[in-house]
């Protein structure tokens, strides 16, 4: 039942970002803001998995693809990205469904300097 909930919700999401007179960058920031917020909240791999792809089918149907963007219209959605890809490394979810390892680790080791 909940995944069924959980699909009608995309689906009406979809729908609605589709139908909105927002102009298609809009629509994007906003699925990714959208997404970043549950996919922070995912509990499961399969669900961070599943809200990947639903926003990823969210976006090409906006066709971003095929427009030319402004170089602000590029930078709003390039923001939008990377807070998404954040969102996505912070989340405590990993391959194994434990919290995972560090992306990259930039802190020094003293041992490694010359």
């Amino acid at each position: 039942m909940k995944k069924l909930l959980l699909f009608l919700i995309g689906s009406i999401l979809l729908l609605s970002a589709a139908c909105s007179s927002k102009d298609p960058v809009d629509q994007a920031v906003d699925i990714l803001k959208e997404s970043s917020e549950n996919v922070a909240k995912a509990t499961t791999e399969e669900e961070a998995i599943r809200i990947t792809k639903e926003t990823g089918e969210q976006l090409d149907a906006l066709g971003i693809k095929n427009l030319k963007l402004s170089p602000e219209e590029q930078g709003k959605l390039t923001e939008a990205i990377v807070g998404y890809m954040q969102a996505c490394m912070k989340s405590k979810i990993g391959l194994s469904g434990k919290e995972s390892a560090p992306v990259l680790d930039l802190s020094s080791d003293e041992s490694d300097s010359i």
